[in-house]
Order: structure tokens, then C-alpha cells, then sequence
């Protein structure tokens, strides 16, 4: 139930078209505002550190030791080395665009709404982007997994 709150909260203060009066919503709503970003951090945080790690065994505990394993068993790989390579290299994008995230949601906490809504609302964008970003991200290692899995059969069937 907060998680909607926290969403409503922030889809009207972020509406599109909403500009002229998100000053005034963001000044009325500050308390509420600092309160769930405070609360929406720590759960993203313990999130992305939760999901960098499966990802980390992931790609290191199963992955690497599938694609060894075909080959031991005499099967072409290339296709699998080259998905293998590529969730690797958003691994690496997913922890850049966490670290966004987390520091663009750190300074936006830091700016005093009552004070300074503009700049809090110019703030709060930049989170919601960096936040897109690796919800873009995070859906493209799980549509690199999907399709890793698909090929398995075929390749492991040696077609």
C-alpha cells in the first residue's frame, strides 16, 4: 500500500504538463516526499545489491561453468560465448547505472523541497530517469538469460 502511495505521490509531482503547479504540490507534499524517497533508497539499494549479487553468481556460477562444460563436451559454443560476453558487459552497465541511481537519489534527498522545489523537482527527474535506465538495463540481462536458455537445447542436441 505505501509503494502506491509513494507512486501516486511522485506520478504528480512528475506528471508531464504538470510543471507550473509541481512547485506548490512538491512544497505542500515535502515532508511526505522526503520520507519515501528516504524509504524507496533503502529498499532500491538492498535490492540492487541483492540483484548484482545473483547476477554475479549468475554469470560466474553458472554461465561460465555451462559454457566450459560444452565445450568439454565437444559442442559449438560460439553463439552462447557471444550472449555470455554480452551479459557480462551489461553486468557492468547494470553496476554503472546503479551507482547513478543510488547518487542521483542521495543528492535529491539532500535538497530541501520547501526551500527549493524547482531544483528538488529537477531532482527528482533526474532520479526518475537514472531509475529507468536500469529498470532498461535490468530487462535486458533477463532478455539476454532468455534467450542463453533458449539455445541451450539446440546447442546441447548438437544443431
Amino acid at each position: 500500500m505505501r509503494a502506491l502511495i509513494v507512486s501516486l505521490i511522485l506520478t504528480l509531482c512528475l506528471a508531464p504538463g504538470a510543471s507550473a503547479a509541481s512547485p506548490a504540490r512538491i512544497i505542500e507534499r515535502c515532508g511526505d516526499l522526503q520520507t519515501t524517497l528516504t524509504e524507496l533508497a533503502l529498499q532500491d539499494q538492498a535490492l540492487a545489491e541483492q540483484l548484482t549479487e545473483n547476477y554475479q553468481h549468475i554469470l560466474h556460477g553458472l554461465l561460465l561453468p555451462m559454457n566450459q562444460r560444452l565445450v568439454d563436451n565437444d559442442r559449438s559454443i560460439a553463439s552462447l560465448t557471444h550472449l555470455t560476453s554480452e551479459f557480462s558487459e551489461g553486468l557492468d552497465e547494470w553496476q554503472d547505472d546503479t551507482a547513478l541511481y543510488i547518487n542521483r537519489m542521495r543528492a535529491v534527498r539532500t535538497i530541501n523541497c520547501t526551500t527549493e522545489p524547482q531544483l528538488f523537482l529537477t531532482g527528482l527527474e533526474e532520479t526518475r530517469s537514472a531509475r529507468a535506465l536500469l529498470a532498461a538495463q535490468n530487462q535486458h540481462l533477463l532478455d539476454v538469460l532468455t534467450e542463453y536458455q533458449a539455445m541451450l537445447p539446440m546447442i546441447w542436441e548438437g544443431r
